[in-house]
């Protein structure tokens, strides 16, 4: 009997610092937010909270793919961008609607443009209900397919169907031959 007692507060206690241990491996800071080319102006971005992003600098502005988790997380990516160029923020463009792409977006200048494809805009639409988030809702959607320029820089903006999303968005540059494609590949 003493056995099985000593068996079962045993397993208790290894149970318990288990799980304490999983609760304090969340609870750790996430890596330092930083930078890295990936070819020409273009640029990824990984740590802080949320997932990785990138960044087109471009001759006047710079172009941000995904927004990363939180404000804070977002400010360090912008920090990171202001490392490389005085070039203002003009435009993010959303891979799709999960709060790890787009929950950053409260650390963005206000006057920045979100674009996005339409069911991500509906996703947020619905999710946004603080104020300062709802500002951030993408003011430019599109269906299939859209082309941007930067001067003399095209991106282009593909949603090949429902994947990880709904609305889904591969952000792929042509001359460099790179693509951004958020969470269709983990």
């Amino acid at each position: 009997m003493k056995n099985a007692i000593r068996f079962f507060f045993l397993t208790v206690f290894i149970l318990i610092f288990s799980l304490s241990s999983s609760i304090t491996a969340q609870q750790q800071e996430p890596a330092p937010v930083k930078a890295s080319q990936v070819k020409g102006n273009i640029y990824e971005v990984e740590g802080g909270r949320g997932a990785n992003a990138g960044f087109f600098i471009g001759e006047n502005e710079v172009l941000v793919i995904d927004a990363k988790m939180t404000e804070e997380s977002a400010k360090h990516m912008i920090a990171e961008i202001k490392k490389l160029t005085s070039n203002p923020i003009k435009h993010v463009i959303l891979t799709h609607s999960d709060g790890d792409h787009v929950n950053g977006l409260a650390g963005f200048p206000a006057n920045v443009i979100i674009a996005a494809h339409h069911q991500t805009a509906k996703d947020m639409d619905n999710a946004f209900k603080d104020a300062k988030l709802r500002s951030y809702l993408p003011g430019f959607t599109f269906s299939k397919k859209m082309k941007i320029h930067f001067g003399d820089k095209i991106v282009k903006l593909f949603h090949f169907g429902p994947a990880h999303t709904s609305g889904d968005v591969v952000v792929y540059f042509p001359d460099e031959k790179v693509a951004f494609i958020g969470d269709l590949l983990f």
